[in-house]
């Protein structure tokens, strides 16, 4: 696929990571619910209501978390990938795919390494999976 873009995806660790203070913040949320619902448990007036308030909450987190890790493990393989270490950055691309299946950037990464180290089919199939998940090449 000669026609598509060569260049590897820009790490932008201000856009894409969840940050500190954000994560901070939530589970801090999640904390005091969780405080608030475990008093009223001892004072016998807890509610499904209140449980299901901190399993939303530390379910949000587990989302995030794992987008955190994904977007991580993606600067990892573009830094592994500009140095030519191809294998180790497919190996990150994967680990992130692994934590964010719809990853487009990634898909589309992975594919560009996988071109670059001579695996034309596999760089296909993730070029063709992170443009029907709405990745646009030009703008990389």
């Amino acid at each position: 696929m000669s026609d598509r873009k060569t260049e590897l995806g820009k790490i932008n660790v201000t856009k894409k990571v969840l940050r500190i203070e954000d994560l901070e913040d939530k589970v801090r949320f999640a904390v005091d619910a969780y405080n608030r619902a475990f008093e009223k448990y001892k004072r016998g007036a807890d509610s499904l209501d209140d449980w299901n308030m901190v399993i939303k909450a530390l379910s949000l987190q587990m989302e995030e978390i794992r987008d955190y890790i994904a977007v991580a493990h993606h600067n990892i393989a573009v830094i592994y990938a500009g140095k030519q270490f191809y294998e180790k950055s497919i190996e990150h691309l994967k680990t992130a795919l692994e934590y964010n299946p719809k990853y487009a950037v990634a898909h589309h990464n992975l594919g560009l390494v996988y071109q670059k180290s001579g695996e034309p089919i596999m760089a296909d199939k993730h070029l063709v999976i992170a443009a029907k998940l709405g990745h646009n090449a030009k703008n990389s």
